[in-house]
Formats: structure tokens, C-alpha cells, sequence
């Protein structure tokens, strides 16, 4: 059996086994360091504006979001608003029209 039969064990390098794309993913189809990827996303300074617009653009092409369990190892913060109420206001409604507001 050669090689070319054998199944894949390796997944797309570049890409999350859930399919999302990563930035090796937009680093690989631009031909950009992983780290300019990231400063251009982060519309960093030091690079040209066409570089940011190029790797910007191949982002949202593939539809790439940045891992939120990154960014909260990164920054610190969840990002996320928690809302506990009773459960008898829950049965009037009044939960409802909290989150609704």
C-alpha cells in the first residue's frame, strides 16, 4: 500500500479540527509571518496599511474569529455578563423582560 492510499490521520495544518480557520490558515494563504498576521489584525502601526488591508481582507474571506479561550487566557476578561434571578420572577415574566431589555 503506498503512501498516497493510506488515510489521513493528520488534520489541515492551520485549522482547528472543528474547521475554523487560524491564523497559521491566513498565514500560510498570504505568505505572512503568524505575528504580522496578528498585528494585522490588531491594526498595529509598523505595518503598511496595505499589508493590513491584504491580511484583513483574506480574513474575513475565510471567515475567520479570533478563539474567545484565547483571548481570555490573553486579557484576563470573559467578555460574558451573568444574570441570576428568582425563579418567582422568572414565572411572572419580569426575567423576560429584563434580558429582552
Amino acid at each position: 500500500m503506498s503512501e498516497d492510499e493510506l488515510p489521513s490521520a493528520k488534520g489541515k495544518r492551520g485549522v482547528k479540527p472543528s474547521g475554523k480557520p487560524t491564523l497559521k490558515t491566513i498565514a500560510q494563504m498570504t505568505g505572512f509571518a503568524v505575528t504580522t498576521i496578528s498585528r494585522a489584525l490588531n491594526n498595529a502601526p509598523e505595518l503598511s496599511q496595505e499589508t493590513r488591508d491584504r491580511v484583513q481582507k483574506v480574513a474575513a474571506e475565510v471567515g475567520y474569529l479570533p478563539d474567545r479561550a484565547a483571548l481570555r487566557l490573553k486579557t484576563g476578561r470573559t467578555n460574558v455578563i451573568a444574570l441570576v434571578l428568582e425563579p418567582d420572577e422568572q414565572i411572572y415574566g419580569f426575567g423576560s423582560s429584563i434580558v429582552g431589555g
